[in-house]
């Protein structure tokens, strides 16, 4: 998103991001922001190829480290239990890449490899990791 838009302009943005999606799924965690002290920290975005899903995540900006961890070693277990998905495919680039060999490391998700040159700027690389869903055990 570009910054200094107004909230309307964010609203019709976040829309028009979440419908071109198969599924939508808001992540909350612990957060010292809110009075209650758990609130959203992120939107995960769903692509559906069959039974094959390729999530995307959009932390908001409170989002701490341990949110960010947290939320996708949630959302990994979530899916490898799903009987509707048959594998997870997650692509990341040189930004996030520490946040999923963390999230590896918690041992959810597979690293599969990388492809040099894979980030669509041209600059860097782009990152596979993956985990199985329960769909055909």
């Amino acid at each position: 998103m570009q910054p200094g838009l107004g909230r309307e302009e964010v609203d019709a943005e976040i829309l028009s991001v979440l419908s071109k999606s198969d599924q939508n799924m808001f992540i909350e965690d612990k957060n010292s922001r809110f009075k209650s002290g758990r609130g959203p920290v992120g939107i995960v975005i769903i692509k559906l190829v069959g039974t094959v899903m390729t999530p995307s995540v959009v932390f908001f900006k409170w989002a701490t480290a341990m949110n960010k961890l947290r939320s996708c070693v949630r959302f990994f277990v979530k899916m490898r239990h799903d009987r509707q998905v048959s594998a997870v495919v997650v692509k990341c680039y040189d930004d996030s890449i520490n946040l999923f060999h963390r999230v590896k490391d918690c041992g959810v998700i597979l690293y599969v490899g990388k492809i040099a040159g894979g980030n669509p700027s041209g600059v860097g690389a782009e990152y596979i990791f993956s985990t199985q869903g329960m769909y055909g055990k």
